[in-house]
């Protein structure tokens, strides 16, 4: 029988590892990392090899250590050719080497906080569950006391307010602190852009990566409020000659540095967060709007 998951990673980040299986195992997820899990006598190819067969997915941390270690690039290979769903959590900035974008091209990220905040272990368990189907996730003992007990006094506040005796009030409590905890956690541990017309809200965007929520924006201030004629046309290129908007794609080789648009225009998303950030505003403002973010920003 195999783990859960199979942890990708460069020993230069074994600090992040340990504390990323730690989280995961908290959460009832089994995990398998080397060298804690291969048994002595047994060769290192062949345990790697039979680990990410007998698991149900791979958590790969990206960081500019794993991009350079040719073993983390097997293992992705591996996965890969195997069909198992990857994780990918990326610990820096660093960009993707050719070989690991082969393999990671079309997966969605998760963006942590360097180095990770307790918010990005859950996220990290989170996608684990979602994207890996014969996993299950169990909230630790802390969380499901805390919850329990919140419940409890929603339904003494139903039992003492509506008259309704045919209504369980302990079980459609419990299933209403469950479902708003959901949505808390997700937009807590999201990215989170709302655009604002003269102080209301007129489009609100929410999502696991940050480039997912740019793209989504930038999209909107593109079909909606004529963004290209405000900026005077593309190629938009707003400071030391880094282009981040184009209406061609001529970088074959950059497919995930420029992301193809509903649009059809190509937005750079290989920036960092606070340029993000700085890009949207710029954009919005460019369109008569302002721009809120919140959640992981």
């Amino acid at each position: 029988m195999g783990n859960d998951v199979f942890l990708s990673y460069s020993s230069a980040n074994e600090g992040a590892a340990s504390k990323i299986t730690a989280a995961l195992e908290r959460w009832g997820i089994d995990v398998w990392i080397a060298p804690d899990d291969i048994s002595g006598g047994r060769r290192w190819g062949e345990a790697i090899v039979h680990a990410i067969q007998s698991c149900e997915g791979v958590v790969f941390l990206s960081s500019e250590q794993s991009h350079a270690s040719e073993q983390t690039e097997k293992e992705i290979g591996i996965a890969d050719d195997l069909g198992k769903p990857i994780i990918p959590v990326r610990l820096d900035e660093a960009d993707l080497p050719a070989q690991f974008r082969y393999h990671l091209a079309h997966i969605q990220w998760i963006d942590t906080d360097s180095p990770p905040a307790r918010e990005d272990y859950e996220r990290i368990t989170r996608a684990v569950d979602a994207r890996c189907s014969d996993i299950s996730i169990t909230p630790p003992k802390e969380i499901k006391d805390r919850e329990a007990k919140i419940a409890e006094e929603v339904a003494s506040v139903l039992r003492r307010n509506v008259s309704a005796s045919v209504v369980d009030f302990e079980e459609k409590s419990g299933e209403f602190v469950e479902e708003l905890r959901e949505s808390v956690v997700e937009q807590r541990n999201s990215y989170v852009a709302e655009l604002y017309n003269d102080g209301e809200r007129v489009q609100k965007y929410v999502d696991s990566t940050q480039g997912d929520v740019m793209a989504a924006a930038t999209d909107h201030l593109i079909q909606n409020y004529n963004l290209i004629d405000g900026l005077n046309g593309v190629p938009w290129v707003p400071g030391r000659n880094k282009v981040i908007l184009h209406d061609t794609n001529e970088w074959e080789e950059s497919s995930t540095t420029f992301e193809q648009l509903d649009s059809g225009y190509y937005l750079n998303l290989r920036i960092g967060k606070d340029d993000k950030k700085n890009r949207l505003e710029e954009m919005a403002e460019t369109c008569g709007l302002s721009v809120r973010f919140d959640g992981k920003w």
